[in-house]
């Protein structure tokens, strides 16, 4: 599966919108630093600076989505999440790391008036994922017991859930 990051960026209401950080991308212990992005960049523009990167380019590139009604102040962030999605990017990229501008960030601001921060949200690599579709001919469905999962792995060991409900959205599978 491919990796996604997310980058989450804020900043006081009294800072303007300017060049404040860049984006450092390490692939098997190579690293590459994208040009500079503005607080209120577009998805596209973050997406372009990342896949200028020969690092991530040759090797497939990202796509980037941004939430379309943020306003990128203090309490309603902008988040983009950024998905490897080259074959040969996967199982192979660090979390990328913010850096402050070369030329430096805008007047006014500090660690105290903006944030940027980035997290993993999908490890990817060559995780199986499966999707589970239940279907019924009649009859009401909400909150009946309804199926339960069973994984054996190739040494005949097996471990089986609880019943989820039909309605569930997440199934959370420990052994």
């Amino acid at each position: 599966g491919i990796k996604v990051q997310q980058i989450a960026i804020h900043r006081s209401s009294s800072v303007v919108d300017g060049y404040n950080h860049q984006l450092k991308v390490t692939i098997q212990g190579v690293s590459q630093t994208t040009a500079c992005l503005l607080f209120d960049a577009s998805a596209s523009d973050v997406e372009s600076a990342l896949n200028s990167l020969s690092i991530l380019l040759d090797k497939g590139g990202v796509f980037v989505t941004k939430t379309d009604t943020s306003s990128g102040f203090v309490g309603d962030a902008h988040f983009y999440k950024v998905y490897f999605v080259g074959e040969q990017l996967i199982g192979d990229v660090d979390e990328m790391v913010v850096e402050q501008c070369v030329a430096g960030i805008p007047p006014g601001v500090d660690s105290t008036n903006s944030h940027v921060h980035i997290r993993t949200l999908i490890q990817g690599g060559k995780t199986e994922h499966q999707r589970i579709t239940l279907s019924s001919d009649s009859g009401s469905t909400s909150d009946t017991p309804a199926f339960r999962l069973s994984i054996s792995d190739s040494n005949a060991n097996s471990w089986n859930s609880h019943c989820y409900a039909w309605g569930c959205r997440l199934l959370t599978f420990l052994p």
